[in-house]
Order: structure tokens, then C-alpha cells, then sequence
């Protein structure tokens, strides 16, 4: 029962970093729609905080297992 319980506590977590994150993503899509000289590419920020966000995810993924494995 406690596994259960703390795998659907992970999954509630993960689904509120999701709905944060596609937020950001809309609000960013929003701010570079109003900035024309941004739209021929991303600017290098965008590949920086998507670095983060990707490192942040697989910290959390790699202590998930580390977890349920012990």
C-alpha cells in the first residue's frame, strides 16, 4: 500500500510539472509572438532553460527509481 500511495503522490506530482510547464511554454510562445525578429530561430536562452528543465526532470526520474529500487 505504501508503494501505491507514493507512486500516485509521484504521479500527481509529475502531472503538476507538467501543467507548469506547457503554462511557461505558452506564455513564452505568447512573448516571442509579439517580438518579430524572433521568429527565423530560438533564441539561445530557450535552448539554456530547456537544458535546465531537462536536467531537473531526470534528477527526479533517476531519485524515482533509485527509490522504488531500494
Amino acid at each position: 500500500m505504501n508503494l501505491q500511495a507514493e507512486i500516485a503522490r509521484i504521479e500527481r506530482r509529475q502531472a503538476e510539472v507538467r501543467a507548469f510547464v506547457d503554462e511557461r511554454c505558452a506564455l513564452s510562445r505568447a512573448v516571442l509572438e509579439r517580438v518579430p525578429h524572433m521568429h527565423h530561430g530560438s533564441p539561445p536562452w530557450v535552448f539554456a532553460a530547456g537544458g535546465v528543465l531537462a536536467a531537473i526532470l531526470l534528477i527526479g526520474y533517476g531519485a524515482l527509481l533509485a527509490k522504488l529500487a531500494t
